[in-house]
């Protein structure tokens, strides 16, 4: 998919489904009743790029019967993110490390905080890109909306918020 498609796509989802039941940077979609959460910014609107990292906290008590994912995806072309990892996703059949509270923390960026890479997906710097949460099996707390993943926001190379 070509940029402007791809930007033609992000503003029809935008305007398709507005601001509701969603976080500032991820919004809830459905297709063929699979909740999933996609997110094209961060917390403060800014586009998603490989060189800045970004934490993701999802709450406790995830709604996913079966298992759940975060994939990353190439902006320019939709595709899979070559990001030198296997796979451009990480979920719960990956076994993060949660919280002491039962959140799990997923970190994006170009380097895997210390610690933390159990929790982290690689991205490239000077590439732009895209992630979508996928629920599989999703609970009544998927499918009503009350469970809200938190905004992508961007972290200091020490691992705290900016």
């Amino acid at each position: 998919m070509k940029r402007k498609t791809l930007s033609r796509e992000r503003n029809r989802l935008r305007t398709k489904h507005g601001h509701r039941n969603t976080t500032r940077s991820l919004r809830f979609d459905e297709l063929a009743n699979l909740p999933f959460m996609i997110g094209f910014t961060d917390g403060e609107g800014a586009p998603l790029v490989g060189g800045t990292s970004y934490r993701l906290s999802l709450p406790a008590n995830i709604p996913a019967a079966n298992f759940w994912s975060a994939t990353l995806y190439e902006a320019e072309n939709a595709s899979g993110l070559a990001n030198g990892q296997p796979f451009p996703s990480l979920g719960s059949r990956d076994e993060p490390a949660q919280n002491a509270d039962g959140s799990t923390d997923l970190y994006l960026g170009p380097k895997a905080p210390k610690g933390k890479e159990g929790n982290w997906l690689a991205t490239v710097p000077g590439r732009g890109y895209f992630t979508i949460i996928r629920l599989y099996g999703p609970t009544e707390a998927a499918l009503n909306k009350s469970w809200k993943p938190g905004d992508l926001e961007k972290v200091k190379k020490d691992g705290g918020k900016s």
